[in-house]
């Protein structure tokens, strides 16, 4: 239980972490052109970036405590979440846009109360595929020096040879997903009960 516990608190502190800074960036990139010329040229890539693979990069960054754990699992969410995000404020329907800019609304009047709340239903749901892609990920964060976690009981049981206990740990990390990925079905049911009513 304690581990799994573990698993969870690494996994969803550092994909708020990742949506606190993706988030208001990708608002930016792609509400202003010019931020996005900026900025996509180095973030672009790193949609490409195998992050398994720089699992050692991150032990000499952040040694291998907890701070690497969860700038490890950090990277993996932002990396995939910023471009869905962009994305999604570019895709709004532009009839809004000049619909308020018509009606003498200022550009961040039209970021604020019509970009970002048309926009809110496609982020919400990017950030569920995101958080659910953490989990595939807590295995790698964890085989390093991890007291806790289950990626950690997963090492220990192929180590000790306990195949059944390994599948096992597999299994309670994908109900732990699908669990997740429901409750945030849940919540976009919630908030955005109007696009359902829309559609």
């Amino acid at each position: 239980m304690r581990s799994a516990a573990m698993s969870f608190w690494r996994i969803t502190y550092a994909f708020f972490l990742a949506a606190l800074i993706t988030i208001p960036l990708g608002v930016l990139m792609g509400s202003f052109p010019l931020v996005r010329a900026w900025i996509e040229p180095f973030s672009g890539p790193l949609r490409y970036l195998p992050i398994s693979a720089v699992t050692g990069l991150f032990i000499l960054l952040f040694g291998i405590e907890e701070r690497m754990k969860i700038a490890f699992l950090f990277l993996g969410s932002a990396v995939y979440l910023l471009p869905i995000v962009v994305e999604a404020i570019r895709g709004v329907d532009q009839v809004y846009v000049e619909t308020a800019q018509t009606l003498g609304a200022r550009k961040w009047q039209v970021i604020w109360r019509v970009i970002l709340p048309a926009a809110w239903p496609d982020i919400w749901e990017a950030m569920r595929v995101i958080y659910g892609v953490g989990w595939t990920y807590v295995i790698l964060a964890e085989i390093i020096n991890a007291r806790y976690g289950l990626g950690y009981l997963i090492n220990i049981a192929y180590k000790r040879a306990h195949i059944d206990w390994a599948y096992a740990l597999v299994l309670v990390i994908l109900l732990l997903g699908v669990g997740s990925n429901e409750l945030f079905r849940w919540g976009g049911r919630q908030l955005f009960a109007w696009r359902a009513e829309e559609a």
